[in-house]
């Protein structure tokens, strides 16, 4: 790969400081230039691309410069994830990406050249089979005593539901109806109330079974206002803390 001093690299650009800047959500000209085309790039997602480069990259590539990077060296390293590390295939493709994307930009740039994506191959392999809670484990799950009552009522629906977590924590009381939950919107760190991923509006039905559990957790929580948020955090205006949510769920499975 050649990199060109005249488009903003510098040859002496450390190949992970590269990559840490690209996915660096506040600063990156990509994320400005996605939300120019009216998209809207998740800084979840950047956030996590981030922690791949340190947790992975920097210690296998160390001071190595952006210059010196060719499509053998990244294969090599995706091979290193598989085989050495022992990472499951969905982690891999996922580490491979934070550097495939921001290569591919940088290409676009013409801020580097003679880049062989192709070279560069995907890990392959079966998947890690994902746990899938029984009927009778989930209602053991949900009979334990929570250490919150609001990480437990969002797990619930996202179990009955399939809901994304950002989808159940931008929930407010009005959107909750005797045979359905209405979900208009997302929340996200970065960009709070947004529209949901597909930018659509849906309804999804809910058993009454469901809707009893929601009600008495808004009885007992005391929502008098249908506005307010059904999960809110210590801020009423921001929601209940995901990381939290995730780590009281998996206190729970463990017991």
């Amino acid at each position: 790969m050649v990199c060109k001093p005249q488009a903003g690299i510098d040859r002496k650009t450390l190949f992970c400081d590269f990559l840490h800047n690209f996915w660096d959500f506040e600063t990156s000209e990509y994320f400005r230039e996605l939300e120019t085309m009216g998209k809207e790039p998740q800084s979840e997602h950047a956030i996590e691309m981030q922690k791949a480069v340190e947790r992975y990259y920097r210690s296998y590539f160390n001071n190595k410069l952006l210059c010196e990077i060719d499509g053998d060296a990244l294969q090599k390293f995706v091979v290193y994830l598989k085989t050495k590390k022992n990472l499951a295939v969905s982690t891999v493709n996922s580490a491979r990406n934070a550097a495939f994307v921001a290569l591919r930009y940088a290409k676009r740039k013409k801020m580097i050249q003679h880049f062989d994506f192709d070279s560069v191959l995907r890990a392959g392999g079966e998947s890690k089979e994902r746990g899938i809670l029984e009927n009778d484990e989930a209602e053991k799950l949900f009979n334990l005593e929570w250490p919150s009552i609001r990480s437990r009522i969002a797990a619930l629906i996202a179990f009955n539901t399939g809901m994304r977590l950002g989808e159940i924590r931008a929930l407010k009381v009005f959107d909750i109806h005797e045979n359905r939950i209405s979900v208009t919107r997302s929340w996200s760190r970065k960009n709070r109330l947004k529209c949901t991923k597909n930018r659509e509006s849906k309804d999804i039905p809910i058993l009454p079974c469901l809707h009893d559990e929601i009600i008495a957790y808004i009885r007992q929580m005391e929502f008098y206002k249908l506005d307010c948020l059904l999960l809110p955090g210590k801020n009423p205006e921001i929601p209940y803390d995901s990381v939290q949510i995730r780590k009281d769920l998996y206190k729970m499975l463990e017991k």
